[in-house]
C-alpha cells in the first residue's frame, strides 16, 4: 500500500483555505445565533405593545389581524410582506426622489415624506 507524504504547496493551501472557509462559517453561525436573539426580543417587544394598546383600548386580537392584512394587501397580495415602497416624485420639481429622502437633493423642498418604519 502506497501512502503519499507529499505536502506542497498544493496541499498547505488547500488546508489554509478549508481553515479560512470554517473561520467563515463559524462566523456566519454567530451571527445567525446573535440575529434570532434580536428577532425573538423585537418579538416580544411588539407582543408587548399589542398587549398594552389591546388593554387599553380595548381591542380584540382578531382587530390586529385584521390591521395587518389590511398592510399585507396594500400591494394587492395577501403573502405576509410588506409593500415596497413606491419612488415619489419632489412635490416641486417633479424629480424622482431616493428612496427615505426627506429633502429633494435636487430643489432642496422638504418632500413630506414621513415613514417611521423606514421600508
Amino acid at each position: 500500500m502506497f501512502i503519499s507524504t507529499y505536502s506542497g504547496a498544493g496541499s498547505r493551501e488547500a488546508i489554509r483555505t478549508a481553515s479560512e472557509a470554517s473561520g467563515k462559517a463559524g462566523r456566519a453561525g454567530s451571527e445567525v445565533m446573535q440575529l434570532r436573539r434580536e428577532i425573538n426580543r423585537i418579538l416580544m417587544i411588539n407582543e408587548a405593545l399589542w398587549e398594552i394598546v389591546r388593554d387599553r383600548e380595548g381591542l380584540a386580537d382578531e382587530d390586529l389581524v385584521r390591521k395587518i392584512d389590511e398592510i399585507d394587501l396594500r400591494d394587492g397580495v395577501l403573502n405576509g410582506r410588506r409593500a415596497k415602497q413606491v419612488p415619489m416624485d419632489c412635490p416641486k420639481c417633479d424629480r424622482t426622489l431616493p428612496k427615505r429622502q426627506p429633502v429633494c437633493i435636487y430643489c432642496g423642498t422638504d418632500a413630506g415624506i414621513r415613514d417611521p418604519f423606514g421600508s
